[in-house]
């Protein structure tokens, strides 16, 4: 995977768990930065020419630096993440959350880039613990998403699992209370939600599939007066997410 925003290249370097090169053709005082950003986080630096890092970028605009990540990993389960401790199935993320109060969060085919993205950005804002994604049918952690996130998703562990159901039954293995968004559900003022809770969201067109939404333990709405359907996806997501972590307690002292 090949970053170029600056921020994002940014971010990366500085959560420091990554494998990759970072490419600089120019160096100007920001390029500087990310050259020592590399060095710290034990990331290879290339000084290459501006035709071949225009090459590497497929002509898409830079400031002069990318950033080339390796390890985008798939591991023997079927579960990806991109970073060193990659586990060996999706349990052994949950054994690390502990008994504490956690909020995972579901993605059902979300294929827009944008809103990947901005999910992920408010998660990271929100305190998320896991974000999970299916192998199908979902955007991925592309360069379009890690943009849009503002470099967040370097701090999101972002899980892909071969079948979602299974993934939010394992989850209920482990006393969480599984929520999916759905207009016909339940108010949201009117929900008490667990110290485990995670989160399911569809996507605009046809939200939860059936399995997925079978497999919730409740169905949750938010109140609107407006004239279209509902809430964008990305925006819907940030009014649940705060809701949930505010009764958690996220934001006491």
């Amino acid at each position: 995977m090949v970053i170029y925003k600056f921020h994002s290249i940014e971010e990366y370097l500085k959560k420091g768990d990554i494998q990759g090169t970072l490419l600089l053709s120019e160096g100007n005082d920001r390029n500087q930065q990310l050259g020592a950003l590399a060095e710290s986080a034990d990331v290879r630096v290339r000084h290459i020419t501006r035709a071949e890092l225009n090459r590497i970028c497929s002509g898409k605009k830079h400031r002069g630096a990318a950033l080339v990540i390796d390890n985008l990993s798939i591991s023997g389960s079927g579960q990806r993440a991109h970073r060193r401790g990659l586990k060996r199935n999706f349990s052994e993320y949950l054994d690390a959350l502990g008994g504490e109060s956690a909020l995972i969060l579901f993605l059902d085919s979300i294929t827009d880039t944008g809103n990947l993205g901005a999910i992920i950005r408010s998660a990271d804002q929100f305190g998320v613990k896991l974000v999970v994604i299916p192998k199908r049918k979902t955007a991925g952690e592309t360069e379009a998403v890690i943009r849009t996130s503002a470099g967040a998703s370097a701090y999101i562990t972002i899980v892909e699992v071969a079948n979602l159901v299974q993934a939010i039954k394992e989850c209920r293995k482990y006393g969480f209370w599984i929520y999916g968004a759905d207009l016909a559900g339940e108010l949201l003022p009117d929900i008490v939600f667990a110290d485990k809770s995670g989160l399911v969201l569809g996507s605009e067109g046809s939200g939860l599939s059936r399995l997925v939404k079978e497999n919730c333990d409740y169905l949750v709405s938010i109140p609107a007066a407006g004239h279209v359907d509902s809430f964008n996806v990305s925006v819907a997501a940030g009014i649940l997410m705060y809701e949930i972590t505010r009764q958690q307690g996220f934001y006491s002292s």
